[in-house]
């Protein structure tokens, strides 16, 4: 066995690397043992059918920083065990999803850095087995079909960062993903269903993508999510209670923007005061407004400094028979994080748990199955 005049072969014949050799075409004579080809920085521009059908035993192949603007529907016959493959800065202007068929066991696929257009219905549907997609930096890209991701509900890292989105794609086919990044793009507004589904992700990166709103619930799924940075962003505000329904959130980056510490903020001063260990001054964020309060850290914020109407109790007494339900009613303004001091000096806000005692998005204490025990003053704060 030997190895192609052009190449270095190492390992047994196991690893072959053709790179950077002004290469117009792959190579004839690789080692049929051969498991990981590399041909990166060459100047192929085209992959034919059966150009690797002696490689049965080859799970790496990387093709990245090439010319390749075309790959035939058999180019990748008998790689049964491909396990990775690299395409990414090339010339694609499509995802040749034909070519796909060949490879079902492919668990990695880098198409990042290519002039693709479109993602089409089904453009990943053949490799079902696939944990990391990275279709990062399509700047050229305008269209993205629904069904783009369907069937990869293994997949469980998807990098779109910097690819010329304006929402995000459709996602709820992606059950199992656990890290997304969106950075880069033009997303000014994440929606309540964008995120839908999403139950595993772990890690959610939205950096510089002009957000400028999160509409309320957006994170309702997001129960197992311990890594968010929304940084250098345009937020001034997010949704009463966006973080409650996440249990797992620990590194939150909200730093880079123009907040605006009102009334409306006080819910998120509470939270990450008592949520995020491992804060720091930049990564909390700072108040852009009002004047009185710019540059100040938000979680260094204290309640009494901010401006917040005055509380209105609707129903100042309550009476009901023992094992009925009671309900007290607080306006405090819109989208402001009201608490309740309870007779023995507990205070309970949203997301909180007491047994049969609960606050609602909109500040409504209800109580279940009243007991004497219930009774006293209650104190909207």
């Amino acid at each position: 066995m030997t190895c192609p005049r052009i190449c270095k072969c190492s390992g047994s014949f196991e690893t072959v690397y053709c790179g950077e050799s002004d290469l117009l075409k792959v190579p004839r004579g690789i080692p049929t043992i051969a498991q990981v080809l590399s041909l990166p920085y060459n100047n192929i521009t085209k992959l034919t059918k059966n150009q690797f059908v002696t490689l049965r035993q080859l799970q790496t192949l990387q093709l990245g920083f090439n010319t390749i603007s075309a790959i035939e529907a058999e180019a990748f016959r008998n790689l049964d065990n491909l396990q990775t493959l690299e395409l990414l800065n090339n010339r694609l202007s499509f995802v040749p999803t034909s070519s796909f068929k060949a490879i079902p066991a492919l668990r990695e696929l880098w198409l990042r850095g290519n002039p693709i257009t479109c993602l089409d219905a089904l453009a990943f549907y053949p490799l079902n087995s696939m944990r990391l997609l990275d279709i990062g930096e399509l700047r050229q890209l305008k269209a993205v079909s629904k069904d783009a991701f369907a069937g990869l509900t293994r997949l469980v890292y998807l990098n779109m960062a910097v690819s010329n989105l304006d929402s995000v794609p459709y996602l709820q086919y992606l059950t199992s993903l656990e890290e997304l990044d969106l950075s880069g793009n033009s997303i000014q507004v994440l929606k309540t269903g964008d995120l839908v589904g999403l139950k595993r992700l772990k890690r959610l990166l939205m950096v510089s993508t002009n957000l400028s709103k999160v509409e309320y619930n957006a994170f309702k799924d997001l129960a197992e999510l311990r890594e968010l940075d929304l940084s250098y962003n345009n937020l001034t505000l997010l949704p009463l209670g966006l973080f409650y329904p996440c249990y797992s959130l620990k590194k939150v980056n909200l730093g880079r923007n123009p907040w605006n510490c009102s009334c409306q903020v006080t819910w998120l001063v509470d939270w990450l005061s008592t949520h995020v260990q491992n804060r720091t001054d930049g990564s909390v964020g700072t108040c852009q407004y009002p004047d009185g309060l710019r540059g100040k850290y938000l979680f260094e914020v204290q309640f009494m400094l901010i401006q917040c109407p005055p509380v209105n109790v609707t129903s100042p007494n309550v009476e009901v028979p023992e094992g009925d339900s009671a309900t007290m009613y607080c306006n405090a303004g819109q989208e402001t994080a009201v608490s309740w001091m309870t007779p023995n000096g507990t205070v309970i806000r949203h997301g909180s748990y007491k047994v049969r005692v609960r606050v609602f998005n909109d500040g409504t204490l209800n109580i279940t199955s009243v007991t004497m025990s219930d009774s006293g003053l209650y104190r909207c704060l």
